[in-house]
């Protein structure tokens, strides 16, 4: 199962783009979980395209994606027991929010990437939890492992204060 968690949806030229959409991903479950409007919008582009996509439409909340509600679902409709959520600062920074991680990775790899007139490139965001100057969340460092001159740090124990 693979799920991608937007707030706005997706323009027609998006889903033509992001290869999970394609063909040649129908073998495997694919949800786009979003709002009420990030639906309508999404559900538009895919009509005007005329084209089948291999993905179910979920709306999670109004305005913003209930992440509480969505781990729910996954779990009782779909079953899932393990969620790896592989995201940008704010939707990693949405799931530490609301209590949702129990385990955290980081992965160091040797890739420098960024800068402002980089083409093809997307600029790194800061994790944005939105919490507020005195709340931290601490972790206990479980294990390390290296995968070539990757390495994986792999954190548990989270203790949201």
């Amino acid at each position: 199962l693979r799920v991608v968690v937007t707030r706005k949806g997706f323009t027609l030229e998006e889903l033509q783009n992001f290869p999970l959409f394609t063909q040649g991903h129908e073998q495997i479950k694919s949800i786009i979980a979003t709002t009420d409007s990030g639906l309508e919008a999404t559900r538009r582009e895919i009509e005007k395209s005329g084209s089948k996509l291999h993905v179910d439409l979920l709306s999670f909340g109004k305005n913003d994606v209930d992440l509480v509600r969505l781990v729910q679902v996954l779990g009782r409709d779909f079953g899932s027991k393990i969620i790896d959520c592989q995201g940008g600062g704010q939707l990693t920074g949405a799931f530490l929010k609301a209590q949702l991680v129990n385990e955290f990775c980081i992965t160091i790899s040797p890739i420098i990437a960024g800068g402002e007139d980089v083409n093809g490139m997307v600029r790194p965001t800061a994790v944005r939890t939105h919490f507020g100057t005195m709340d931290i969340v601490s972790m206990r460092l479980k294990k390390v492992g290296y995968c070539g001159s990757h390495e994986l740090k792999i954190y548990d124990n989270l203790i949201y204060k």
